[in-house]
């Protein structure tokens, strides 16, 4: 038995588990997984040709799910290398590992389609599977990037995560299995001792998922968050308690305002109207004296008239008065010579 498989016997303990084998090859793994007695497997390859080996093999043992699918962090195109040794079959260049196989070969390269890991798992509905829950990877190199894809609460559907990963990277592009330690200890998964002697070409290693830690940073979290937002709703209470005493202070301000502006309006509407009493009272006056002046002007022009009646009266009787001094003298001269 391969260390992959004796970790992860040594792990299950005989326990009927859920296990995802993504890199399943074209189906040695079956037999290793007939004697674990699995309650649900399900196997990813993406070579077509292990895929359609794998898929022929795993027909004679029932409830086995087989996908014929090449897995990526995230979906698209990519190129699939193909080699002499089909364990190192994928997307990752492996010609590197020519110093330590002499006898690897490129032959050829596949376009394919990639499927999202996240997108995948998600329609494999496993939060009803029986637990404990396995994720294995069995695809070197690939092993972090597809780890780091996987959002939190995906990840936490698996009690368990089994890598068979790189030593060291030998290219470009490549993940070494010792990365995966802070990758998964920040996400609440704590690496076991491993069992029995490792290979230190592809060492495997296995995290389990510590939901005792999980829970308690995720509470200390939550209390966190809590306290912070209760932080921000007391100094929002507090800004509104703020604006409230100044829109109070302003609003005792306004109202003493209002009140001097109505004593103001008051006093000026008195002093209007003592003066639109002064000025009737100074019409009325002018009314008055403009009546009496009329009447003297009148009287005046009345005793004019009287005068000039008089005079013409006067001057009329003088000039009788001088006709008759004359008619008197003429006869009297008259009277003088006839005598």
């Amino acid at each position: 038995m391969t260390p992959l498989f004796a970790t992860l016997q040594t792990w299950l303990r005989g326990r009927p588990a859920t296990v995802v084998h993504l890199g399943a090859g074209s189906g040695a793994v079956l037999d290793v997984y007939a004697g674990l007695g699995c309650a649900r497997l399900v196997l990813a390859e993406g070579d077509p040709d292990l895929a359609g080996a794998l898929s022929a093999r795993a027909a004679r043992q029932p409830g086995v799910e087989v996908h014929a699918v090449a897995l990526a962090a995230e979906a698209g195109a990519l190129l699939w290398n193909r080699y002499n040794l089909r364990a190192f079959n994928g997307p990752l260049d492996a010609g590197a590992l020519v110093t330590l196989y002499p006898r690897l070969l490129a032959l050829s390269t596949l376009p394919l389609q990639a499927t999202g890991l996240a997108d995948w798992l998600q329609r494999l509905d496993l939060v009803a599977a029986p637990s404990p829950r396995v994720l294995v990877i069995d695809l070197p190199g690939q092993e972090h990037a597809l780890l780091a894809a996987l959002p939190d609460d995906l990840l936490w559907t698996f009690d368990a995560v089994l890598v068979r990963g790189c030593g060291r990277p030998p290219a470009p592009g490549w993940g070494a299995a010792d990365a995966l330690q802070p990758l998964l200890e920040s996400r609440w998964f704590r690496l076991q001792p491993p069992v029995g002697a490792e290979d230190p070409l592809w060492p495997v290693r296995l995290a389990v998922q510590d939901s005792a830690a999980r829970e308690r940073a995720l509470a200390e979290r939550a209390q966190a968050e809590l306290l912070e937002r209760l932080q921000a709703t007391q100094q929002a209470l507090e800004a509104v308690r703020r604006e409230r005493d100044e829109q109070a202070h302003w609003h005792q301000e306004n109202a003493k305002w209002a009140q001097g502006l109505k004593a103001e309006k008051e006093a000026l509407e008195r002093q209007l109207d003592a003066l639109r009493a002064q000025l009737d009272a100074e019409r009325d006056q002018r009314t008055a004296e403009r009546a009496a002046s009329d009447t003297a002007a009148a009287e005046h022009a009345a005793a004019q008239a009287a005068a000039e009646a008089e005079r013409k009266a006067l001057v009329d009787e003088l000039a009788t008065s001088r006709r008759e001094r004359d008619e008197q003298a003429h006869w009297h001269q008259e009277n003088a010579k006839w005598a």
